[in-house]
């Protein structure tokens, strides 16, 4: 098979660089499909009104084209409602999007391979023929039920239902479905009824970086994006923990800090959307990382982040889900104040789980071990569906 076959890849957040952990999965997964294929990933560049193109490589480039409209409702909806809308703004309002269309069908036509990073774009499987197109939706979760725990009242019986027929027209329409655990495969195929061979396991990735670690003694930290149960678990942070624990400093980094008001806490630090340089610097010198959260669903790319620089964790167990070995800390939310206070007073029990943590990441975690099978998936498709050059 000729290593030029294209692929589009769209992705529905900032992609360049990659700091967040979505963008972390669609600018490696891209990368090592670079090394087979000729690769095009489209993002989108928040509320900068500026067309954005990079080149990566000979065989990988990445646009990314504004969403002031979706962002912006998105922001402002959730401050009003406190409910997550911004992704299905973004699926109701793609398909009108000139300058996203213009891109998209360019070269999604020059394509023979389109992968969804995320069902928020399923729209626009409408715009093309896909006849003679492999079709990937790479899953980072099931959404409909991922919005399921955040939406009640008009959210649910009027958006829920449209997010199940997007999700649900995703899958359907797809060769390839890759979910990030089996628990995840498991409940896509239960949900949509789908054939279980189309769905493939494809955990998500972390960088290794090298050893070394300067730490600042009883500091706690949270990451996270703009997602509602990474706000609940902010809000405890500030509510409980930095008041139950007044020795403690919690430091909060990523958009998960954005909807703050006043009132902060002394030893509650917001440090929001940060470089690469100083997210790895918070990582080295913090003693303790924490995941706080009792709402979500597939596997967290923060506890993968958090592993691989060896920090140990105190976290929930659905913050732990679909991680092999959980060298961490679990605890519900009523003993979570305890459980950093013990495990920081334990310098060996640290420094055992950090060592664990940062094991598991090398043995299943890094991204040659994730993707080295993707390429030879897709191929596979492509010749059972006998889609050529």
């Amino acid at each position: 098979m000729p290593s030029r076959i294209k692929i589009t890849i769209i992705g529905h957040d900032k992609v360049y660089p990659p700091i967040a952990a979505d963008a972390q999965r669609f600018f490696h997964l891209s990368k090592h499909l670079s090394e087979k294929f000729k690769v095009l990933l489209i993002g989108h560049s928040g509320l900068i009104t500026r067309y954005r193109k990079y080149n990566i490589n000979k065989n990988f480039d990445i646009i990314e084209i504004p969403d002031l409209i979706p962002i912006s409702i998105g922001t402002l909806g959730y401050f009003v409602t406190k409910k997550p809308l911004f992704d299905p703004i973004l699926a109701f309002t793609c398909r009108y999007s000139p300058r996203l269309l213009k891109h998209y069908i360019k070269n999604a036509e020059e394509s023979k391979i389109l992968i969804f990073e995320g069902c928020w774009h399923t729209n626009l499987l409408d715009k093309i023929d896909i006849g003679n197109k492999l079709i990937i939706y790479d899953a980072r979760n099931v959404e409909y039920l991922l919005k399921k725990q955040a939406y009640d009242g008009i959210f649910k019986r009027k958006i829920l239902p449209k997010i199940f027929d997007l999700e649900k027209k995703l899958c359907t329409k797809s060769d390839i479905l890759l979910a990030t655990c089996k628990e995840e495969k498991e409940k896509f195929v239960d949900l949509y009824k789908l054939n279980e061979s189309k769905v493939y396991v494809t955990q998500p990735g972390i960088n290794l970086p090298k050893m070394g670690r300067k730490i600042r003694n009883k500091t706690v930290l949270f990451m996270g994006g703009a997602y509602f149960a990474n706000f609940e678990a902010v809000d405890f942070i500030i509510k409980n923990l930095a008041t139950r624990l007044p020795e403690f400093t919690f430091r909060v980094v990523g958009r998960a800090g954005m909807n703050i008001g006043g009132g902060l806490p002394e030893n509650v630090e917001i440090h929001g959307f940060i470089s690469e340089g100083k997210k790895d610097e918070i990582l080295r010198n913090s003693e303790i990382a924490i995941n706080p959260i009792i709402h979500g669903a597939g596997v967290n790319v923060k506890m993968l982040e958090y592993m691989a620089y060896g920090l140990p964790i105190v976290t929930t167990n659905l913050g732990a889900r679909g991680i092999k070995g959980k060298p961490f800390v679990i605890s519900d939310l009523n003993g979570f104040a305890e459980s950093i206070q013990k495990l920081s007073s334990d310098r060996d029990m640290m420094k055992k789980l950090g060592s664990k943590s940062r094991d598991v990441i090398k043995k299943n975690y890094t991204w040659p071990a994730v993707t080295k099978n993707i390429s030879e998936i897709f191929l596979s498709n492509l010749k059972k569906k006998n889609i050529g050059k």
